[in-house]
C-alpha cells in the first residue's frame, strides 16, 4: 500500500486515449507488432473496429508507398517472432496472423501472402524497405524473404540490441553461393 500511495498511474497504457481521440499521434506512425503482443487487438485493427489517426499498421497483406524527398519509399512487413515449429500454427488468432497468451509469431501463410503483396506491386522505381520484428541476420527465412520480395533495405527489432546496428549481409559471407 505504500509503494501504491506514491505511484500515480492510472492506466497501465495510453492506448484507450489513443482510440478515444483524446491523444493524438502528430506525425504519422508507421509500425508493426512485434513477439509480445495481443492478437485479439491486432485483429481489431485489420477489420477496421480499432482506427487511430495516423497509426499505419504495415502488415504481409498491406503496404505503403511514401514519397520521400522525391524518393518513392515502398514499406513491407511482417510482424510477431519466427518460431519455426509454429509456422503451421494460429494460436488463438485467425488466419492468417497467429498469437495467443500475449505471444505473437509469423505464420507461412502470412510469408506466402507478403510474397503475394510484394510481386503485386512491384516497381523497379521504387526503394523498397522490409520492416520485419525477426532479424534478417539472426534468421535466414528472413534473409532469403528480403531477397524474395526485393528488398532494398531491411529494418528490425528482434536482436534486442541496445543500439542499432547496420550490416551488409556480403560482408560476412565469403560468396553468393555461401549466403544461399
Amino acid at each position: 500500500s505504500a509503494i501504491r500511495s506514491t505511484v500515480n498511474i492510472s492506466l497501465l497504457s495510453e492506448f484507450p486515449l489513443l482510440l478515444s481521440g483524446q491523444l493524438k499521434l502528430q506525425v504519422p506512425v508507421f509500425t508493426l507488432w512485434g513477439a509480445c503482443e495481443d492478437v485479439q487487438v491486432l485483429e481489431k485493427f485489420r477489420a477496421g473496429t480499432y482506427a487511430i489517426e495516423n497509426l499505419h499498421i504495415i502488415d504481409e497483406a498491406t503496404t505503403r508507398c511514401l514519397d520521400v524527398g522525391g524518393v518513392k519509399l515502398r514499406i513491407l512487413g511482417l510482424g510477431g517472432a519466427l518460431v519455426p515449429h509454429k509456422m503451421f500454427d494460429n494460436g488463438d488468432g485467425n488466419a492468417p496472423i497467429a498469437g495467443g497468451q500475449g505471444t505473437m509469431w509469423a505464420t507461412a501463410l502470412q510469408i506466402g501472402e507478403l510474397v503475394d503483396t510484394a510481386q503485386r506491386v512491384f516497381d523497379p522505381t521504387e526503394t523498397r524497405l522490409l520492416v520485419t520484428h525477426a532479424s534478417p541476420g539472426r534468421e535466414g527465412i528472413i534473409a532469403q524473404l528480403a531477397l524474395v520480395v526485393k528488398a532494398d533495405l531491411t529494418i528490425s527489432a528482434g536482436l534486442h540490441f541496445r543500439y542499432g546496428s547496420s550490416y551488409n549481409e556480403f560482408s560476412v559471407q565469403g560468396d553468393f553461393e555461401g549466403f544461399r
